[in-house]
């Protein structure tokens, strides 16, 4: 119980800060023996500042140097590449890195919606019948995913069609399952994700 938390504290950062600034902090908490579960959120880009490549953007320029290999080169437990829009195996790493000690890294890795968008035609909508509406609901998608394709309309719960990526969170949690789609059948390595 080290800072006086009972509970794990997670490390998160992107893939493009992680290059630029992540890794001299992992080496200190290797070298010093901390318990420190460490998540990168890898999307092949430097997001926050415009989009621009870096060292583990696939076809940027240079040498691509994975993430997985600094990792495994600093001395870290254990790395694990999982693909974020797979809901259940995303839960089962993520609840696995917080309880393993020593310097542990989960890369969950998915192309930029921003800059791959999908191109793949799947729509996901909410079945008005089954969705308790916005105010009935004790896990409101909206406020709980913050996906901007969800919208509140009056009490009802809709997806925007234009925005909707197709990634199936909503549809894995929505507690009604008023959310349908099938986006687990899309050929997701054809697409990148």
């Amino acid at each position: 119980m080290e800072a006086g938390m009972n509970k794990p504290v997670v490390a998160t950062i992107g893939d493009g800060t992680f290059y630029h600034s992540g890794v001299s902090p992992m080496i200190n908490a290797v070298a010093t023996g901390q318990d420190m579960p460490v998540v990168v959120l890898d999307n092949n880009w430097a997001a926050m500042t415009g989009y621009q490549s870096n060292i583990g953007t696939e076809d940027g320029e240079g040498i691509r140097i994975p993430i997985e290999k600094i990792s495994h080169g600093l001395g870290v437990k254990s790395v694990k590449v999982v693909n974020p829009y797979r809901l259940k195996k995303t839960v089962r790493a993520y609840r696995k890195l917080l309880t393993a000690s020593g310097v542990n890294v989960l890369i969950l890795r998915a192309p930029c919606v921003a800059r791959q968008p999908r191109t793949w035609d799947l729509s996901v909508q909410v079945r008005e019948r089954k969705c308790p509406g916005f105010d009935g609901c004790e896990r409101t998608c909206i406020e709980a995913l913050a996906c901007p394709a969800i919208i509140r309309d009056g009490d009802e719960v809709r997806i925007n069609q234009e925005d909707c990526q197709s990634c199936g969170l909503c549809v894995s949690y929505c507690p009604s399952s008023a959310i349908r789609g099938n986006p687990l059948k899309i050929r997701r390595k054809k697409v990148g994700i």
